[in-house]
């Protein structure tokens, strides 16, 4: 099973955005934003729009146009082969 971060990559590159309502709806993803926090971490950029409805206002995130080539850069221990961290 593909973890939240991954399943949110996906979602991104084929759509245009995310919103936390639709991130718990087709993803089943309740904390959007700390996903969003991590896959900055790994060096993704996202932008932020603020969109309003007559009843709410909320923000759609945006995978950017450049991305890192590998999320997951390798990490190597002296004496052993590369180590590629879970994620």
């Amino acid at each position: 099973m593909a973890s939240q971060n991954d399943r949110l990559l996906g979602w991104l590159k084929s759509q245009d955005g995310i919103t936390t309502l639709e991130a718990m709806q087709h993803l089943k993803i309740c904390r959007l934003s700390e996903r969003i926090r991590e896959l900055e971490k790994r060096g993704y950029t996202f932008t932020r729009t603020t969109e309003h409805t007559e009843h709410a206002v909320f923000t759609r995130y945006r995978l950017a146009a450049s991305q890192p080539i590998s999320p997951a850069p390798l990490a190597v221990v002296e004496g052993q082969r590369p180590y590629k961290p879970y994620h």
